[in-house]
């Protein structure tokens, strides 16, 4: 069987490119943030695998959010670790969805009950105690790069002033045009990624940074595993995923996909040596990573009448994000 040009270098591009045009056409991921001042924050929310929205396919940017469900999206996105210690509230019980978050929020010193020891995780949480929590989360590893703002909506010597002053000068949140900070009002679901979001790029205190050297072992074990599966043709790519969330998790299953139907299809096996690798860290804060890839890669392609080689180059942007304690690749975008 003759394998032509153009189906050999579709091969490459499902694997050794970047799938996400592809990918982004199949995904039924979140649609309505589209056009929302938020969007870029919800989409890196999403694809970081810290929310995936509703069932219904929607994010609800502006509806408001819970105590329990931002307690939740924080505990996750500053990868606190749950356990099972005993009930932290009153008004928390034990088969509620809820529970290890708010144990180990408690635990951690973020979150304290009301006069009468409640947490109230129904409630919707209001701009000062999303603020609160976030500092509170932070702590010594947040370093603050800007000017410390008081506003006169904000009480001075309250519970609420210096967090939020410090929230300002760490630049992950600000007033309103009006000159003030609303306290009181009701937070919004955008509101509450936006903030974790910049938050988590703001824990630059380099006591608490990441070591360069593990960060770009993972992507390296990445690929080489991809590479591993592919020359056995074990295109379901079980080790690769184990390195994956959120997008980058897609992307693989999707490359697997395409993988297993164009090798069934056309009867070829495609085989990968590597002739260069190099990683470099480019950003990072203590709970999340950018290391840039760049390989040469020797591929070949044969059936039982042909085959074809040639080497292939690029360089692969990896986000990493660090989850139940380990660094995880969330993902990939060819390097701009």
């Amino acid at each position: 069987m003759i394998i032509s040009k153009k189906w050999s270098w579709l091969v490459l591009f499902f694997f050794l490119l970047f799938p996400g045009q592809a990918l982004a056409q199949n995904n039924a991921g979140i649609k309505d943030h589209k056009g929302h001042w938020a969007e870029k924050s919800i989409q890196e929310f999403v694809d970081m695998d810290i929310t995936r929205g509703y069932p219904d396919g929607t994010f609800r940017p502006n509806a408001m959010i819970t105590r329990a469900e931002f307690l939740t999206l924080l505990v996750k996105a500053f990868d606190l670790p749950t356990g099972s210690a005993e009930l932290p509230f009153p008004d928390v019980k034990a088969n509620d969805w809820f529970r290890a978050e708010a144990v180990a929020a408690k635990e951690a010193g973020i979150v304290q009950g009301d006069e009468r020891g409640n947490f109230e995780p129904q409630r919707p949480v209001n701009r000062a105690e999303m603020v609160t929590m976030v500092i509170r989360a932070a702590g010594e590893s947040l370093v603050p790069s800007g000017q410390k703002r008081y506003f006169p909506d904000v009480s001075r010597g309250s519970w609420m002033e210096e967090p939020i002053a410090l929230a300002v000068q760490a630049e992950i949140v600000s007033g309103y045009v009006d000159g003030l900070f609303h306290p009181q009002r009701q937070a919004t679901r955008a509101e509450a990624a936006t903030l974790l979001t910049k938050a988590l790029q703001s824990l630059q205190n380099p006591e608490y940074l990441p070591n360069d050297e593990k960060l770009m072992q993972v992507v390296i074990d990445f690929e080489n595993a991809g590479i591993e599966e592919t020359n056995r043709q074990s295109y379901s790519l079980t080790a690769s995923l184990g390195y994956t969330i959120g997008l980058a998790r897609e992307m693989t299953i999707y490359q697997s996909e395409q993988l297993k139907k164009e090798t069934e299809l056309s009867q070829v096996r495609l085989t990968i040596e590597p002739v260069a690798q190099e990683a470099r860290v480019f950003e990072k804060s203590r709970f999340t990573a950018k290391v840039r890839y760049k390989y040469h890669y020797k591929v070949r392609l044969q059936t039982n009448d042909l085959e074809q080689s040639g080497i292939i180059a690029e360089t692969i942007d990896y986000s990493l994000r660090k989850q139940n304690g380990q660094w995880k690749i969330y993902k990939m975008e060819e390097a701009k």
